[in-house]
């Protein structure tokens, strides 16, 4: 174990000493960087300008990302557009201690599901007559 930290130790010192000499080995880059600009406002403006052009560019991608890949990058679920069937929950009724009646309408049929701890089963369905939103009355499937 103690070896392992010499080795890196040595190889730490070796990396600070050459970047302490690295501006001696080009002192032209070295004077521009030890005096500051003379016009510091054309430099706080273009720094300026490419944080908004990084912004800009993120945003895009953003953008793309949810556009042509959306299940990549938190678009809409799959099947949640125009053209699929609307899923509305009717009523829901207890039956007891974790157990429940959901009436369920997709498109023009509604469905009765019985819910429990064991699982959720169908137990009926039949065509709509879509009367109301509003109406809370279970009307008999069978006739």
């Amino acid at each position: 174990m103690t070896k392992d930290k010499t080795f890196f130790g040595v190889w730490a010192a070796r990396l600070f000493a050459g970047l302490a000499l690295l501006p001696l080995a080009f002192p032209a880059q070295a004077e521009q960087i030890r005096e500051p600009s003379e016009n510091l406002g054309a430099a706080l403006v273009r720094t300026g300008a490419a944080l908004l052009f990084i912004l800009a560019l993120f945003f895009l991608l953003v953008y793309v990302m949810k556009r042509y890949f959306p299940n990549v990058f938190g678009g809409p679920a799959p099947g949640s557009g125009k053209n699929s069937a609307r899923i509305d929950l009717l009523a829901t009724r207890p039956l007891g201690p974790k157990r429940y009646l959901h009436l369920i309408r997709i498109g023009k049929r509604e469905i009765l599901l019985g819910a429990s701890e064991q699982g959720v089963s169908k137990l009926g369905e039949w065509e709509s007559d879509a009367k109301s939103d509003n109406d809370d009355t279970l009307d008999d499937p069978s006739g």
